[in-house]
């Protein structure tokens, strides 16, 4: 059976990407890949053009698919929670996390055993952007372990906001 995204998941994801109508530059690169809506790229995306609620919305709900999709091929028997904690991970992070590789001991193998604990304890791990920890990812990461352990994203929102520094 194919699980979905919750409201819960879904609110998580709209709070630390914000909506933003009009394009604007990859923060790390000064330029493509453009970003618009609800952290969407792609090439459909151009700096400076404003884009209307409705594509906003059309491309949230492609974004989240596609993300679904992702963590419904490579895991299985998860909570609801445990599911949002995902989607929302690879709806930031992208696939790669989670794809199987031939690395061993890295997170994808805990997914395809279906260690839960093992899941668990190496969600905060993914806090760095170019090599450093980033206030906003170690924020992001505790709501995801929250949603993870199946709080509402009310308590994932107020965790995340209560931490102030990167430790």
């Amino acid at each position: 059976m194919q699980m979905k995204y919750s409201d819960d998941g879904k609110a998580i994801t709209k709070f630390f990407e914000q909506i933003r109508y009009t394009g604007y530059p990859d923060p790390a690169t000064g330029g493509e890949p453009a970003t618009a809506g609800i952290g969407h790229t792609g090439f459909d995306v151009r700096i400076g053009v404003t884009y209307s609620q409705a594509q906003v919305d059309t491309w949230f709900e492609q974004d989240i698919a596609k993300a679904e999709a992702v963590v419904n091929r490579y895991a299985h028997n998860l909570t609801q929670g445990q599911f949002d904690c995902l989607v929302d991970m690879v709806f930031n992070m992208g696939s790669g996390f989670i794809k199987p590789d031939n690395i061993n001991g890295d997170f994808d193998d805990f997914v395809a055993s279906g260690d839960i604990a093992g899941m668990r304890e190496r969600i905060p791990q993914f806090r760095k952007a170019d090599g450093k920890v980033m206030l906003g990812l170690v924020r992001r990461r505790a709501a995801n372990l929250a949603r993870f352990d199946g709080k509402s994203a009310a308590a994932c929102i107020l965790i995340a906001k209560e931490i102030e520094t990167v430790n």
